[in-house]
């Protein structure tokens, strides 16, 4: 299983909801609202790890920096991360949503 490459990873952050891009150029970082919630899965061919409630992602030139609505702090190699699921949490649905219930 390969890894995502730090312009894949910056182009889906960069175009999802829920999410602000801060930092520089050089090194982005990209905060998760409250109203969205975002899950990181990490590792290699054998298993994967999966990394719940990410508050923070930083895109640093030699790897990424995770870090938890818990303040754990996570750091891995860009072929280490193998998929990122962001999701729009129920307040933020509800907020989004027509107005029929």
């Amino acid at each position: 299983m390969s890894g995502m490459e730090r312009t894949t990873l910056r182009e889906v952050l960069e175009a999802a909801d829920g999410i602000k891009g801060e930092g520089t150029a050089q090194s982005p970082s990209y905060a998760v609202s409250d109203t969205a919630l975002a899950t990181v899965f990490a590792g290699g061919a054998q298993e994967v790890m999966t990394i719940a409630r990410v508050a923070r992602i930083a895109l640093l030139p030699g790897h990424v920096s995770l870090v938890t609505t818990r303040g754990e702090r996570f750091f891995f190699a860009y072929d280490g991360v193998v998929g990122l699921k962001l999701e729009m949490s129920e307040e933020g649905k509800r907020e989004r949503g027509t107005g029929f219930r």
